[in-house]
């Protein structure tokens, strides 16, 4: 079983080696000695159990199962990166936050469409998933409760 509990690190570097083609370019890009490069993509390699790379005179080439697998971990990447900037910047006060609960009678329908509108009039909001707190049935005719808090 691949273990994949990943080093970001290695992976910034194979990034740069694909980038770059070469061992020595990524290691250039990254301020590291080359020989640090070659080693995380030997780590990486026994870490993943395939090769991501094949090594020639004219530099390193991404191995068919490399580039399959970097196509997404580069996508995996840009995810956290983005989250991280987006916790930041709510950190700073910069973004504002909105969490919701709610009754599963409201997740549906009406309350869809009022947080699709929301986030299109205010992109300033950091998005993430919504709650359920309850699944209480709602008997016919009756109100149920949105609980909002901002901050």
């Amino acid at each position: 079983m691949t273990d994949l509990s990943l080093d970001l690190r290695y992976l910034r570097c194979a990034l740069w080696v694909a980038e770059f083609g070469s061992f020595r370019g990524a290691a250039k890009a990254l301020e590291l000695p080359q020989s640090t490069v070659s080693r995380r993509m030997q780590l990486l390699k026994h870490r993943l159990g395939f090769a991501l790379f094949g090594r020639s005179r004219s530099g390193a080439k991404l191995t068919n199962a490399g580039d399959d697998f970097l196509r997404g971990a580069a996508a995996a990447a840009n995810h956290l990166d983005r989250a991280a900037q987006l916790a930041a910047a709510v950190d700073r006060g910069e973004r504002d936050q909105l969490r919701l609960a709610f009754f599963a009678s409201l997740s549906a329908g009406y309350l869809h469409r009022l947080l699709r509108t929301f986030r299109k009039r205010h992109p300033s909001f950091a998005q993430s998933s919504a709650r359920q707190i309850a699944s209480v049935p709602v008997p016919f005719g009756r109100q149920a409760v949105a609980i909002w808090r901002f901050g």
